[in-house]
């Protein structure tokens, strides 16, 4: 048996399971998906359940802010605007039995059956796992090239440029001038995303946020702490 569901009072089910590419056990928290313990091959049941109810309260406190950050989500209708860089949402009901997804150079359009509601957290969900998908591509297109050039328009030097929504953060720069960016900025508009990027191409030269810093960035942007400001109206989780 390689799967084994327990209860956990104020949880509810949570489920308990090996994997041959677990190194450690690791506890995951996903939309639709639950609360799942993560365990190499050789770790007892018993063990693995111990160790999520020594867990319980950060579990909990997890489960809070999911279910915070899903009130503040949009509620995608065939009337909702939603634009990435180069792309257009698109949500169209047809006599069909699935989900289907369409990308094109101009939209992206999500067909789904008639017999769903387009509320329903199985329709939600699709539409925005589908968006993510379109600005991972459209990022690993567009942000590496657009870093080169704002990196050589003022005089920066970085190594290398990841894409990733692995992170909480819209960007950082590693000690030896790596460059990670999240997939998140391929819906802000353009002058955000680019401060975002020079943000992460001045930590290339000074690494903390002090007064020289800013300074560094002003002499870029003028007014960056605005910018910086203006930039917490976007959530990276919410959208």
């Amino acid at each position: 048996m390689s799967e084994k569901l327990i209860y956990i009072e104020g949880i509810g089910e949570v489920l308990l399971k090996k994997s041959h590419a677990a190194k450690r056990i690791t506890i995951k928290i996903e939309a639709l998906k639950g609360v799942r313990v993560v365990m190499p091959h050789y770790v007892a049941f018993k063990y693995a359940s111990d160790f999520a109810e020594e867990k319980a309260k950060w579990i909990k406190e997890t489960l809070k802010k999911m279910d915070e950050v899903k009130t503040k989500l949009t509620i995608f209708d065939d009337k909702t605007i939603f634009r990435t860089k180069y792309r257009e949402l698109k949500i169209i009901a047809e006599m069909r039995s699935n989900l289907r997804v369409q990308v094109t150079s101009s939209h992206v359009s999500i067909f789904y059956p008639f017999h769903l509601e387009l509320k329903s957290e199985q329709v939600q969900d699709a539409i925005r796992k589908a968006m993510k998908e379109v600005m991972r591509l459209e990022g690993k297109e567009y942000l590496p090239r657009r870093v080169k050039e704002l990196a050589t328009q003022f005089n920066f030097d970085f190594k290398t440029v990841k894409i990733s929504d692995a992170t909480a953060q819209w960007g950082s720069c590693s000690p030896d001038n790596r460059i990670s960016l999240n997939l998140h900025l391929m819906r802000l508009p353009d002058y955000l995303a680019d401060y975002i990027i020079l943000h992460e191409l001045a930590h290339t030269q000074i690494k903390d946020h002090s007064k020289r810093f800013w300074t560094k960035l002003d002499t870029i942007l003028g007014n960056s702490k605005l910018v910086d400001k203006q930039l917490r109206n976007y959530q990276i989780e919410v959208f």
